[in-house]
């Protein structure tokens, strides 16, 4: 009885010394570790799958985009192209392809036209939308009205892809019919920039725009040069100050 009661209490062991080792290696196996899109507020998130590691951000701990300025300048007889001025005070949050609205009236305060799009938001710059030909007809736009038409999707982004793009030897060229800009984008990198609108717009003395147009290049390669150039055909006058902007989309 003593060697039978022996062998049972030696085998009850074993199996305890199994289950110390079986039983965390199943709770390893079956823990999930927490990630971004587990549907958990965890790991120092802030939100559900928003903030901490998370690249998608909180929009409770980011500042509203600002609305700097929108106008509608008259580009020939019908046709206007409009630029509006946007600032992200956020230092590394950016979003995709954020739709908006703009609204156009005439000196009467009466709605003429409208345009939608969608825009990407730059971290921590002044960037333009540019929206061009808005055919209004044989009507007058003296006020522009941009609004956002929902609330962007914020991401962490450490820089914009237009860093390393450099403008140079801007020149302007009045003609009896248009004046012409024209201008150098150098890409400064080692990387190769596609994918690249360029937003010029003129302004007077008192710092208001006075003309705006776009251009776009498919790509510039590394260490490159592109001459860039804008045409208005009814002939603003001569501008005081030009801004050039680059904008290339930010990545998925």
């Amino acid at each position: 009885m003593w060697a039978k009661r022996r062998k049972t209490l030696y085998a009850l062991g074993l199996f305890l010394i199994f289950l110390s080792f079986l039983i965390p290696t199943v709770l390893i196996w079956l823990h999930e570790p927490p990630t971004c899109f587990d549907g958990k507020q965890n790991q120092g998130e802030t939100a559900v799958d928003m903030g901490g590691p998370c690249k998608r951000l909180d929009s409770r701990y980011l500042n509203k985009v600002k609305i700097l300025w929108t106008r509608a300048l008259r580009l020939r007889s019908g046709y206007y192209n409009s630029v509006t001025y946007l600032e992200n005070p956020n230092a590394t949050a950016g979003a995709r392809q954020v739709p908006y609205i703009i609204r156009f009236y005439d000196d009467q305060g009466v709605l003429v036209g409208s345009r939608k799009g969608k825009t990407d938001i730059y971290p921590s710059k002044v960037f333009p939308v540019f929206d061009g030909a808005i055919d209004v007809g044989n009507r007058n736009i003296v006020r522009a009205i941009f609004e956002f038409t929902s609330e962007p999707v914020w991401y962490r982004v450490d820089k914009t892809p237009m860093e390393g793009l450099k403008i140079t030897d801007i020149s302007l060229k009045k003609t009896r019919h248009a004046l012409q800009l024209t201008a150098m984008a150098k890409n400064t990198t080692i990387d190769d920039k596609a994918d690249i609108s360029f937003v010029a717009v003129l302004f007077d003395k008192a710092g208001t725009a006075i003309a705006t147009s776009k251009t776009y290049q498919p790509y510039i390669r590394a260490g490159k040069s592109k001459e860039l150039t804008f045409t208005w055909p009814l002939t603003p006058k001569i501008p005081n100050s030009v801004d050039i902007i680059p904008l290339i989309p930010l990545e998925d």
